[in-house]
């Protein structure tokens, strides 16, 4: 039953979101004097593949189960998403200008408010990923609308496939990829991977998912690893192109994959009961507070320890220390307010369905 299947899904997410928090957390440990490095740690950006694979199966599940008609499903997705993002993009605007660093591009914020996706990175630079779901949103309302939900895999890959000739087979033909809007991106791949895994969600069963999934978890770093091949310096963009970006993305969704697809075992199998577990499931609870607030959260510790010159012998405890308050704040606000807002909004969305 898919209602079985949730735990493990917030696991992946829990597991997702501490990804993203390593990689970020170098904003603090580069306020140090002498700089400290945090590369090793790159591999943490793959935490947006693990987020994509998921939202490709949660997708159905939303879809599927309770909200047949667009209109509901495009309503409960803006009210998802959309009151918390431009709450901290405020806030982060107003951070911003208190430190004399804010933005006077207006018509930049603005896109970003409106999560209209756009070459440079938005306003609050999390929202990038915000960009892609919100096109991914948009193909299943259309389907929704046509009632062609079972298209979604095929369409999926068919704007992946047109996301290979622009951003893989024109840059190898020395030509810059043409903007799209995020429509065809090389991301496709990962929510069409979560799809897929929803439509077998009941064949998946591996007896030794603790091995599959350890493999899975294992090899974001050796993917790393082997990438910095394409990027010497350690920084995975977030827009790959060329055989570069291919490679990143292919490999990145395929260990995402192998992830989710351990972790439905493990909880189909009565694996998922340990207190890490539990642990992982309630960050997994809170990990949309914990991505849109720990950007802020990590700039202000690296702020005051920028002020402070502490050494870079303290660079390390100072990383761990904004990790557990990012996600000690965020376990407080879903439990006060992402929580009882979705609770809130899901019932009046609810209540004026047709």
């Amino acid at each position: 039953m898919v209602s079985k299947q949730l735990t493990s899904i917030q696991i992946g997410r829990g597991i997702a979101i501490l990804m993203v928090l390593l990689v970020h957390v170098s904003a603090v440990t580069r306020s140090f004097t002498p700089s400290v490095d945090w590369t090793f740690f790159a591999f943490g950006s793959a935490g947006v593949d693990l987020f994509f694979v998921i939202s490709g199966f949660i997708i159905c599940i939303v879809a599927e189960k309770r909200e047949s008609k667009s209109s509901v499903f495009l309503v409960r997705r803006f009210l998802r998403i959309y009151p918390l993002y431009a709450a901290f993009t405020v806030l982060w605007f107003i951070m911003s200008h208190a430190v004399g660093r804010g933005e006077t591009d207006f018509i930049f914020l603005a896109k970003s408010l409106a999560i209209i996706p756009q070459e440079p990175m938005p306003y609050l630079f999390v929202g990038w990923s915000l960009e892609h779901e919100v096109i991914f949103y948009g193909m299943v309302a259309l389907l929704l609308y046509a009632g062609r939900q079972n298209w979604l895999l095929p369409t999926l890959v068919a704007v992946w496939m047109i996301a290979l000739l622009n951003w893989v087979g024109l840059p190898v033909l020395g030509h810059e990829p043409k903007w799209d809007y995020h429509l065809f991106s090389l991301y496709q791949i990962d929510f069409a991977l979560g799809v897929l895994i929803y439509r077998f969600r009941h064949r998946i069963d591996f007896s030794l998912w603790p091995v599959t999934l350890t493999i899975g978890l294992a090899a974001f770093p050796i993917i790393t690893v082997m990438l910095a091949r394409f990027y010497p310096d350690g920084h995975l963009p977030t827009q790959g192109q060329g055989v570069a970006g291919l490679v990143r993305v292919v490999l990145f969704c395929a260990a995402s994959t192998l992830v989710v697809a351990s972790l439905i075992s493990a909880e189909t199998r009565g694996g998922l009961r340990s207190r890490i577990a539990l642990l992982l499931g309630q960050i997994g609870n809170a990990s949309f507070s914990l991505y849109l607030m720990h950007h802020l959260i990590f700039a202000v510790v690296a702020v005051a320890c920028l002020r402070a010159a502490l050494p870079s012998a303290l660079a390390a405890p100072a990383a761990i220390v904004a990790i557990l308050t990012a996600i000690c704040l965020s376990l407080i606000f879903y439990r006060w307010v992402e929580k009882p807002f979705h609770d809130w909004s899901s019932g009046r969305a609810r209540r004026r369905a047709p």
